[in-house]
C-alpha cells in the first residue's frame, strides 16, 4: 500500500480525482495545498483531508491495518485547514470573472453564497455547477 505521506502524493491523490470527477474544487484544494509547507511523514502515517461544512481539514493518521482485514485511521490529529467560503473578490480571481458578475450571480441565486452585510461569501464548492454561461474554468493567479 502506498501512503499519501508527502504533499506531492496528497496533492497528486487530488488530481486524480479532480480529472476522474471532473471537479474543479480538488484542483482548488491542490492549489492552495501547494502552497502549504508540510512535512513528509513516516511510517504508515498518511495525510488526508475532511470535509468541515466552511473548510476542508489537512489531517494526519495512522494506518492500522484491523483483525477483519480493513484499514483503520488511529491517532488523527489536524495539521491545517483549506478555507471552503471565500469572497465574491476571491471567487472572482479564481474563477477569471469579474467581482461585479459574481456577485449578480449571487443576487440571482446561481452560486451557493450568503450576503454578510454588504460582502458577498461564497462557497468554493459552487465552482462546480456551472450555470448555462458560467464557464467554472479557474485562475490561479495570485
Amino acid at each position: 500500500m502506498e501512503y499519501n505521506n508527502t504533499k506531492e502524493k496528497l496533492i497528486k491523490s487530488l488530481e486524480r480525482s479532480a480529472i476522474l470527477l471532473e471537479s474543479n474544487v480538488d484542483r482548488y484544494l491542490s492549489y492552495r495545498l501547494s502552497e502549504m509547507d508540510l512535512p513528509e511523514l513516516d511510517g504508515e502515517w498518511e495525510y488526508g483531508l475532511k470535509w468541515n461544512f466552511t473548510s476542508m481539514d489537512i489531517l494526519k493518521w495512522q494506518l492500522v491495518r484491523a483483525e477483519d482485514g480493513m484499514w483503520e485511521h488511529l491517532n488523527e490529529q489536524k495539521i491545517n485547514e483549506i478555507t471552503m467560503i471565500v469572497t465574491a473578490k476571491k471567487f472572482a480571481e479564481l474563477t477569471n470573472r469579474t467581482d461585479s458578475y459574481v456577485r449578480r450571480q449571487c443576487r440571482n441565486g446561481k452560486l451557493d453564497c450568503r450576503q454578510v452585510g454588504k460582502e458577498w461569501l461564497v462557497n468554493v464548492h459552487s465552482i462546480k455547477d456551472p450555470v448555462e454561461d458560467w464557464t467554472g474554468k479557474l485562475n490561479y493567479k495570485e
